[in-house]
């Protein structure tokens, strides 16, 4: 147990707390002596941070005779209390140890049943309870449903840790009543006999592990090295990915039913086409998936959100559409990187001649070696269209190919591009010399060095 944080804690708690206290008075209840009342009040003040031990006595006198004094009595009990924790596991003393942990845990309890303010209470309950209560499977379903308590009155404000443990429990929850349970090892047996009811549907998983991303969200920017946000993330969708199955008629069903119910919510449709992108839904045949991030694009136009929609307009056929989200994603494009890739998009989607255009504006965007790579690829496929009789005349298509390759620093691109060059024989039978120039032709254009493969 830290006990440098839970003292702290307490002192967070006291500061805050402080007028109130001095505001209300301690109220004696009839038939008790005053001078033993105020004498035993005094002393849990005087000492119940330095001296922890030395007030049992006086806590238990109130805690019998005059439970309804004051609320600061179950504050100075649960303070006593788990320093008494502390001292006992110093001591080895764990069976002492954990009966103080209980009391101090009833403390809580005790002060919501006489004084209420249960939304101001639940959040440090919760805090000790982690600490308490998490390694026994007999505690899970109390601890369940407190974590549920306190994120509902916690929020953006639950801590990273809560948050874990809370999901680690939804999932242990989940799988307790799917059929593989009866295989588990013994440990998880006995956790799942406590969890199993009442069960969690997959909708209900879902709808928590929503929850738990947007207090996730809130927090992931500002996280400092003690709350690792980014680790309860990664953790919090682990444990979702063992909990529930979800496959694309799932996601249409939970999510898609909930977006066409609130087709303005942006969340929403963030989360659909998340969600439809990681179950591998075939999102060319998804109307839904189309309408979500295009509403979304229609919000705030993103480069990658549009370089999507030309993807989709492309797989389902539609060139103009397809056209018209590449370029403008050129001018949305943030980095020459960002438009290197969407001239490249541009080629690899269109005619040879076109491509190639494409390409060379990608290079000039530094994409050289990408962009002369795929040229070469051009011009070493067109050997089949671009023919004629003269056999060197033919292979002229390879010699540009290995300038292309060349240029982009691809070895082995040169080297398949020379095993295709003209034969000695060829060049000599045809009148023609090596290192002497030629033109390529065909669609390719331009001219080239006559070389040979030998």
């Amino acid at each position: 147990m830290n006990k440098s944080l839970l003292t702290t804690l307490t002192l967070i708690y006291f500061i805050f707390n402080v007028n109130s206290f001095a505001q209300t008075p301690w109220e004696r209840p009839e038939g008790i002596d005053e001078s033993i009342f105020l004498e035993n009040k005094i002393w849990i003040q005087d000492n119940y941070e330095a001296a922890p031990d030395q007030v049992l006595n006086q806590l238990y006198w109130f805690l019998t005779n005059a439970p309804s004094s004051h609320k600061n009595l179950y504050i100075y009990a649960t303070d006593v209390y788990h320093s008494m924790f502390d001292l006992k596991i110093e001591e080895e003393d764990y069976d002492g140890a954990w009966m103080y942990a209980d009391s101090a845990m009833m403390m809580y309890d005790k002060r919501m049943d006489i004084f209420g303010e249960r939304q101001k209470v639940i959040p440090f309950k919760a805090y000790y309870a982690f600490y308490y209560w998490t390694e026994f499977p007999e505690k899970a379903q109390e601890l369940y449903d407190l974590y549920e308590e306190d994120i509902e009155i916690e929020g953006e404000d639950t801590p990273h840790f809560m948050v874990e443990d809370y999901m680690r429990l939804v999932g242990l929850k989940r799988n307790a009543t799917k059929p593989e349970a009866a295989e588990a090892t013994e440990e998880l047996q006995e956790m799942y006999e406590y969890l199993k009811e009442p069960a969690l549907t997959d909708d209900d998983v879902v709808m928590i592990y929503e929850k738990l991303n947007r207090i996730i969200a809130a927090n992931i920017h500002n996280a400092t090295p003690d709350e690792d946000w980014g680790a309860t993330r990664d953790y919090v969708d682990e444990v979702f990915q063992t909990s529930v199955t979800i496959d694309c008629d799932y996601v249409k069903r939970f999510f898609g039913e909930k977006f066409q119910a609130d087709p303005t919510n942006a969340e929403l449709a963030e989360e659909l086409v998340a969600q439809m992108l990681s179950v591998g839904c075939e999102i060319s045949k998804e109307p839904l998936f189309e309408e979500a991030l295009t509403f979304l694009n229609e919000q705030e136009k993103t480069y990658s959100r549009v370089i999507a929609l030309a993807l989709l307009k492309k797989a389902k056929g539609d060139e103009a559409g397809y056209l018209s989200y590449i370029e403008e994603s050129i001018a949305l494009a943030s980095s020459p990187q960002d438009k290197a890739d969407a001239y490249m998009i541009l080629a690899k989607n269109s005619d040879w001649s076109q491509g190639r255009t494409y390409a060379l504006k990608a290079a000039e965007f530094g994409a050289a070696s990408r962009a002369y790579t795929f040229i070469g690829n051009l011009y070493y496929n067109s050997g089949s269209a671009c023919g004629g009789d003269n056999p060197v005349q033919q292979r002229a298509c390879y010699l540009a190919a290995y300038d292309m390759y060349a240029k982009a620093g691809n070895q082995r691109g040169m080297s398949k591009a020379q095993a295709q060059f003209p034969s000695s024989e060829e060049v000599f039978t045809q009148g023609m010399s090596v290192n002497n120039s030629i033109n390529v032709g065909c669609w390719i254009g331009g001219s080239t060095t006559i070389r040979t493969r030998d």
